[in-house]
């Protein structure tokens, strides 16, 4: 009697595991077939990087032409990328989408709860843009971190007609080689165009720039032809569709000789047959004193006088028949 006793304890403990079992095996089937709905929240900034992130007074310089050609890459990746949200690939989009937010600065992201559901909305552009840098300048408070403020025209490869106007900066971290863009809204209070050397402003910038999957740059060099064929790119586009900002760029001696800007405006009605078609035909360079003068030809005999100060910031123009 004891015997079949102990038998009915040993069975009821057995079936009770086997049910504890299946339960268990239930309930992870269950939790394994959950929809998991991505997470889109943004953390808030650790607060090493609040702190790092105060603002800062800092003084203006000007940047010299080999920083300007790294920042420039930089810029055209990063609208390239704006662009292929909109004509890129369905199926490559959500890549794209992390490149884009790993480029963008902390306080960017979390000032206006950027994730991947809105970020469209912010950063998209349509249609393919080349970059063209009018003013650049530069401020830091820290070795390694260096800020770039940006004012250029995203023109259309395909209709020269078609551009924007873009401001905006960018933090270079030399030490990690890693940058982040802060877009117009974060800068607003900076007027980029009338910013002078040694003009004092208050900005963010970081102790340094995280280390993401894709915010690393890659230093670019130009050669003196290179630089010379930007000048008259700009020079060209400037002209047919920026007189306004034309007129701004031409040197002392230009103004001079074009002593209203109704007299370059006749100028280029004029000439506009020979500006639009305007080719590359060589350059010379010299230096005096604290400047560079590049002295570009086109196909016409004509020159342009382009004024350098070793930097790009502030650069001038006059033209020239031979």
């Amino acid at each position: 009697m004891e015997r079949k006793r102990k038998s009915f304890i040993t069975i009821g403990i057995i079936v009770v595991i086997i049910l504890v079992l299946i339960v268990f095996i239930i309930k992870k089937v269950n939790n394994s077939n959950k929809t998991i709905e991505p997470d889109n929240t943004i953390d808030p900034l650790p607060d090493e990087i609040v702190e790092q992130r105060e603002k800062h007074t800092g003084k203006i310089q000007y940047v010299e032409r080999g920083n300007l050609y790294r920042v420039k890459g930089i810029i055209q990746k990063f609208y390239s990328l704006c662009n292929y949200l909109v004509d890129g690939e369905e199926d490559d989009r959500d890549l794209v989408k992390s490149q884009i937010i790993s480029m963008l600065s902390n306080e960017y992201i979390t000032t206006n709860g950027i994730n991947s559901n809105n970020l469209s909305e912010k950063v998209a552009i349509d249609n393919s843009y080349i970059i063209e840098i009018y003013n650049i300048y530069m401020c830091t408070n820290y070795e390694n971190v260096y800020s770039y403020f940006v004012n250029g025209i995203l023109r259309n490869i395909e209709d020269s007609t078609d551009y924007r106007e873009f401001n905006l900066a960018v933090n270079v971290d030399i030490n990690n080689k890693t940058f982040e863009i802060v877009p117009n809204d974060m800068i607003n209070n900076i007027n980029i165009k009338d910013l002078k050397e040694y003009d004092e402003i208050e900005y963010v910038i970081p102790g340094d720039v995280e280390d993401r999957e894709y915010n690393h740059y890659s230093d670019v060099s130009a050669t003196p032809e290179e630089i010379s064929r930007d000048y008259l790119s700009i020079i060209k586009n400037l002209l047919l569709y920026d007189i306004d900002r034309a007129y701004e760029h031409l040197s002392d001696e230009g103004k001079i000789r074009y002593s209203s800007k109704n007299d370059l405006v006749n100028f280029v009605n004029n000439n506009k047959g020979k500006i639009f078609s305007l080719i590359y035909g060589g350059n010379t360079i010299s230096t005096e004193e604290n400047k560079n003068i590049f002295k570009i030809y086109d196909q016409y005999r004509r020159y342009y006088i382009v004024i350098n100060f070793n930097v790009f910031s502030s650069f001038t123009f006059d033209i020239y028949e031979m």
